[in-house]
């Protein structure tokens, strides 16, 4: 059963996240902030990152950012970024990285599946 990091510091919405992969049949770490998501990732080692943007204490760029250029065995890691921003290049200009994937507020669960199991695939 592949294993997703779920980084997201709504409640609310982290919670519809893990209900929708966990009946997809995904395994769910949840964090609320990105310092909290690179904790889950190095401790657990999952097959995926799914990451809010803006969050408190390290953003969703941060942390992809750390993983990246910090953390060596994570820097293939697939990852997720979802943004309430249209615009995609406010997400990812600051840290000159891009992720795997992009998904849009309010995500479509849909769309949000599929993303999974085709980057896990890739993978």
């Amino acid at each position: 059963m592949p294993l997703v990091v779920c980084v997201e510091d709504e409640p609310g919405i982290r919670e519809l996240f893990v209900e929708e992969l966990t009946d997809a049949g995904y395994q769910v770490i949840e964090a609320e902030n990105g310092k909290q998501g690179l904790e889950a990732v190095l401790q657990h080692q999952p097959d995926l990152v799914l990451s809010d943007w803006l969050m408190p204490e390290m953003s969703g760029g941060e942390l992809l950012a750390a993983l990246r250029r910090e953390h060596a065995g994570f820097a293939e890691l697939p990852f997720v970024l979802v943004t309430a921003f249209a615009d995609k290049t406010q997400t990812d200009s600051s840290q000159g990285l891009a992720p795997d994937a992009y998904l849009t507020k309010p995500v479509d669960f849909d769309l949000l599946l599929d993303t999974v199991a085709g980057l896990l695939k890739a993978a």
